[in-house]
């Protein structure tokens, strides 16, 4: 009897009705759907735009979002380092709103023409991602790439030239970089020599200026006055400064607005890469100044430490700072700013569509770049799948057709014991499974996994109701005809039985490919890690959510796949004992 009659269906109350349950049923649908849709949002975000779990990310709609999330990446996610590059303070990657003054628009062909013509020395490489050693990244993705061309493809061939031990290019970062130290220097080594190269082979957007302005800032706000107040530097510089963002580092000491901050500076944190010593020439002291770097870049340990005393001891009124702000003031005049926000905010808008499709595209390139090159686990997950559906298939309906087929006065009871390791978690027979595939010895290898998983009590027990629900007549027909037992088996029993063994096949297959905790116990050799362990691997070495999301997706792919080929035959093996 149906629950709602016909007669009476078109009524007003019994539309509403059922108006009600489809809602209910389309919320129901939503609910189950929505996590997973906001999982794959989260997968193609960055630090930026994470906490905003929203199914479509800002950045695909808005272009104010977008110029916010670019500026984030080619700043390295480091939101001092952003603030000192647009001259303002944010308090967290998630307010980032970049700056847009119109009087400073018309200086953006002059900067890039000025930036373009600048040393090596005045540069450094955006994009590098957020510190950690496993964050998706625009830069080390093309280092890594550009590596693996130089050296064929050969990570021993790198290895050897850079003196390293990387197991793949995933391993393979950059060599140490901070030109905003004081004592810094390139390292004159094969990696360092070949990191200048690939610098060269960088567009210039991906470079960002080494801003001196910034550390002297940060000198005084940190440790002259540690209030923090500008009212306290005013006091003492008899200044009218109402933000920290106004205070330039002057190139000379004739020029400081108090001369003893910027001694002080100079000689214990100004970066001696960007400090010359002023000569005139003599005798006619009209002629043309000089300005003679106290390093370069060729320059050994024993020479830095000999910079370093000489500008602490020599005369400050013949010391100049060659920073690129004092060198851009320089040409441009000692009130032009450098307009970076708005160079930033025109390059977004006319690659708007480049850089969405890099930001959708990057974590699911790290992710599948992790999974299917990071050690064996690509070929290992297969090994034990394939292994473990195999293994499920045989052993399994072997044993269930005994069960089915021969009516001994022990059926009930193997049944009920089969059905009492279904009331066991998996964990609670971790350690006795350990135990006794340690004394077989086989810890370490593929049968370890697959071996504890041949027999399944719910498979058994499923399997056997289905084989009673066969027709009897087909097994004496066959008897009659002089079938023995295992020709019943593979010639009527298999051929009827395809939808409940896809079933069982299923199950094994996302059994194993799931498994990640049993697996990391039995398998402690890293070359012997299935997929999820290695997934495991990565969140334990503090990927940040999006590239894990990222992961998970890709992870989930094959499973999403198996199912949808299967559906049908899955379908026949839940419709058809039904019907018998």
């Amino acid at each position: 009897m149906a629950l709602i009659p016909v007669v009476g269906r078109k009524s007003a109350k019994m539309r509403g009705l059922l108006l009600g349950i489809y809602f209910l049923l389309c919320f129901g649908a939503f609910t189950t759907l929505y996590p997973f849709l906001i999982m794959i949002g989260s997968s193609i975000t960055t630090d930026y735009d994470l906490a905003q779990y929203k199914i479509i990310p800002s950045y695909l709609t808005s272009n104010s979002a977008l110029e916010a999330k670019y500026a984030e990446d080619k700043y390295n996610a480091n939101i001092t380092t952003l603030s000192d590059a647009y001259q303002t303070t944010y308090t967290s990657l998630q307010k980032v709103e970049v700056p847009n003054d119109p009087s400073k628009v018309k200086l953006v062909p002059k900067w890039r023409s000025f930036f373009a013509a600048l040393p090596l020395m005045y540069k450094q490489p955006g994009f590098l991602g957020a510190s950690g050693q496993y964050v998706p990244s625009k830069l080390l993705n093309r280092y890594r790439d550009w590596a693996s061309n130089k050296y064929h493809g050969s990570i021993d061939e790198l290895n050897k030239a850079y003196t390293e031990e990387n197991t793949s290019f995933l391993t393979l970062f950059p060599p140490y970089q901070r030109p905003t130290t004081r004592l810094f220097l390139p390292a004159q080594t094969v990696k360092s020599k070949d990191w200048a190269e690939f610098e060269k082979s960088l567009p210039e957007n991906w470079m960002n200026p080494v801003l001196c302005d910034a550390l002297y800032r940060h000198y005084l706000h940190d440790e002259v006055y540690q209030s923090g107040k500008i009212a306290d530097l005013n006091t003492v510089w008899h200044t009218h400064y109402t933000d920290w963002t106004q205070i330039t580092l002057p190139e000379r000491l004739a020029q400081a607005p108090y001369p003893s901050d910027w001694t002080n500076f100079v000689r214990t944190k100004m970066p001696l890469r960007f400090v010359a010593i002023v000569h005139i020439p003599y005798p006619n002291p009209h002629w043309n100044t000089e300005y003679i770097p106290v390093l370069d870049d060729n320059a050994t340990g024993d020479q830095v430490r000999a910079a370093a005393n000489r500008v602490s001891k020599e005369d400050p009124k013949i010391i100049a700072v060659m920073s690129i702000e004092n060198q851009w003031r320089d040409q441009q005049g000692q009130s032009t700013p450098i307009p970076l926000a708005e160079d930033d905010i025109e390059y977004v808008d006319s690659h708007a569509s480049d850089i969405r499709s890099e930001f959708v595209t990057r974590n699911y390139r790290f992710a599948l770049d992790y999974l299917a090159l990071h050690g064996r686990g690509l070929l290992n997950t297969v090994i034990y799948c394939v292994g473990a559906v195999l293994v499920a298939v045989i052993v399994n309906p072997m044993a269930a057709y005994a069960l089915s087929r021969f009516k001994m006065k022990q059926s009930v009871a193997l049944l009920l014991f089969c059905l009492a390791t279904m009331a066991f978690p998996a964990e609670v027979t971790m350690i006795p499974n350990f135990l006794l595939i340690k004394q077989l010895g086989l810890l370490n290898t593929y049968w370890a996994l697959i071996i504890p998983g041949a027999g399944s009590g719910f498979s058994i027990f499923l399997l056997k109701g289905f084989f009673d629900s066969l027709p009897p007549e087909l097994y004496e027909a066959g008897m009659l005809d002089g079938a023995s037992e295992m020709t019943l088996f593979y010639k009527v029993t298999l051929p009827l039985s395809k939808p409940i063994f896809a079933v069982i096949a299923l199950g094994a297959f996302t059994s194993m490919y799931s498994s990640y905790l049993f697996a990391m116990t039995i398998e402690q050799a890293q070359g012997q890690w299935p997929l999820m362990v290695w997934i495991y691997e990565l969140s334990a070495q503090s990927a940040p959510a999006y590239a894990m999301m990222a992961a998970l997706m890709c992870a989930a792919l094959p499973t999403l796949v198996v199912f949808l080929f299967a559906q049908n035959v899955i379908m026949k093996g839940i419709i058809l004992p039904s019907y018998k």
